[in-house]
């Protein structure tokens, strides 16, 4: 994906000599993967496991975030680590259920670069309404991951 393609001016800072005006097109890429770990119907597995790494650069910027979501049914857990160009930054855990339309998650980022455990890491708290689980089913083929559901 590419984010601020046309490099807009950030519009507060005067022209300063050494200091480049707009902001860098964010350049990201993602992959991933699903594997099934018990079958289930043919809109939902039982659980699975799916890897996954993310890359960002922006302008001299780039972190990778790589690790893996496991989901049991209702229930669903993940851990990833972020890595920049000079050190490693944070360990990722998540964990998280669903219920009907709604999904429910909490993360912590626990710092591991140079900030150590004084910067307190990061909570995140995260609710996901699924309003495509109350249409009706349109095809058997899966459109996407069910990490996505």
């Amino acid at each position: 994906g590419l984010k601020h393609l046309n490099n807009p001016d950030n519009g507060f800072l005067d022209n300063i000599e050494n200091i480049d005006i707009g902001i860098p097109t964010r350049f990201t890429v993602h992959a991933g993967m699903q594997i099934d770990l018990e079958k289930g119907n043919n809109r939902l597995s039982s659980a699975f496991i799916s890897p996954n790494i993310v890359f960002v650069k922006q302008g001299p910027f780039h972190q990778i975030n790589a690790g893996a979501h496991i989901d049991f049914g209702v229930f669903f857990t993940g851990l990833w680590y972020r890595d920049t160009a000079s050190n490693g930054d944070a360990v990722i855990g998540s964990l998280g259920v669903r219920s009907g339309i709604y999904k429910i998650s909490y993360s912590y980022d626990l710092t591991v670069s140079g900030l150590g455990v004084n910067s307190g890491g990061s909570h995140e708290l995260g609710l996901i309404l699924n309003f495509d689980s109350l249409l009706p089913k349109k095809s058997k083929y899966n459109d996407c991951l069910n990490l996505f559901r």
